[in-house]
């Protein structure tokens, strides 16, 4: 008997057999469960909706829903907040050695290591941890497809399940009908890597905020990145205020890029939030964000927010040139190519863009 249990759910669609056969639906994570992926709609189109319990989660077996593998216990043995102060080194290491300790008790949980009976009457231990990623979510998803009648599958991943459907396609393209990714995860396993992606894309996408108010006629900011590093310096300077007004948006470097992904639907109060920014007026910049984040986005500015033909020449802070290391070579001449793609989308697709964060983005559009 296999030792792991994962959990499947089907919506079916509402004619049988389904006009557009199977598809596979995943709406990111880790952490979404089924019931996320079989409610994502393309039933009613005439497919039978899978959704996954991925390994460890949900009703699957073994779980990951242990007191071990939460920061909880770990948080309280060290008479620590869980936080840490981005600008205090000893800070960052205790923040490390707390999800060290965390990472060793989830590993070392005995529910975690499981014995297998070999077919020569021997025993083996498995560690699941071991086999319970992306890659074993993938090749429970083919199981899950012969099942069906060994068909081909269609597959449809948000977010982190572009990776999940990534990663299916590339180890069993012969087996997938069509594929959609809807917000694409940065396609890389190396934590290194990965982390350094991480830190350049919020420079990146704040970079071309600059740039689309600097090329741009809506903005009404002569020196959009003075602002910026005007409003940062705000934001750093209050952080006991910014932490007791913005519970959901801290620490405050969060809430520095909720702010600028924001201004791309709101130009118009950019003006007095960098003026607020400018005199150090917390008070008045308070109000301004409140609007700010309650507003709805205007078409048009979520379509003036994308820098629609890119000069020549750059403009004084150069936040696009290719000469800035936080940019992609060639960067003006992928401008030039998504801006046909983009100028031609509805305002949903546009919004829908927006509503993915900053790494994500730049991977959907190109």
């Amino acid at each position: 008997m296999c030792p792991f249990r994962a959990d499947v759910c089907v919506k079916f669609a509402d004619q049988q057999p389904a006009p557009r056969g199977n598809i596979a639906a995943h709406c990111g994570g880790p952490g979404s469960l089924s019931a996320c992926g079989i409610n994502m709609g393309p039933h009613s189109l005439g497919y039978n909706v899978i959704g996954f319990d991925q390994r460890g989660m949900g009703r699957s077996s073994p779980t990951f829903a242990i007191k071990e593998c939460t920061p909880a216990p770990y948080i309280e043995e060290a008479g620590s907040n869980g936080l840490f102060n981005a600008d205090d080194e000893e800070s960052i290491r205790a923040y490390a050695r707390l999800f060290k300790a965390r990472n060793l008790g989830c590993w070392n949980h005995p529910s975690f290591k499981v014995p297998v009976d070999e077919d020569d009457d021997a025993s083996k231990t498995y560690h699941f941890l071991e086999y319970s990623g992306t890659g074993q979510l993938a090749e429970d998803i083919d199981r899950v497809r012969i099942l069906f009648g060994d068909q081909k599958l269609s597959v449809y991943g948000v977010s982190y399940g572009t990776a999940v459907m990534g990663t299916y396609t590339t180890i069993f393209p012969g087996n997938v009908n069509l594929m959609v990714l809807d917000g694409s995860v940065i396609p890389n396993y190396d934590i290194f890597q990965a982390s350094e992606d991480d830190a350049r894309s919020p420079n990146q996408r704040i970079d071309y905020f600059i740039a689309s108010c600097e090329f741009g006629t809506e903005c009404g900011v002569k020196d959009m990145r003075a602002c910026v590093s005007n409003l940062n310096n705000v934001l750093q300077d209050n952080k006991d205020y910014i932490q007791e007004t913005y519970k959901d948006l801290v620490p405050a470097y969060e809430l520095m890029l909720d702010i600028i992904q924001n201004l791309f639907g709101h130009y118009e109060l950019a003006p007095g939030i960098c003026s607020a920014a400018q005199d150090n007026d917390i008070e008045k910049l308070e109000v301004l964000l409140d609007k700010l984040f309650t507003s709805p986005a205007t078409e048009l500015n979520l379509k003036s927010s994308f820098i629609q033909d890119m000069p020549e020449e750059d403009s004084e802070s150069k936040p696009t040139t290719d000469d800035n290391p936080d940019w992609p070579p060639g960067y003006k001449e992928l401008s030039s190519g998504v801006t046909d793609i983009v100028n031609g989308q509805t305002c949903h697709l546009a919004l829908m863009m927006k509503m993915h964060l900053f790494g994500e983005i730049m991977h959907f559009m190109l």
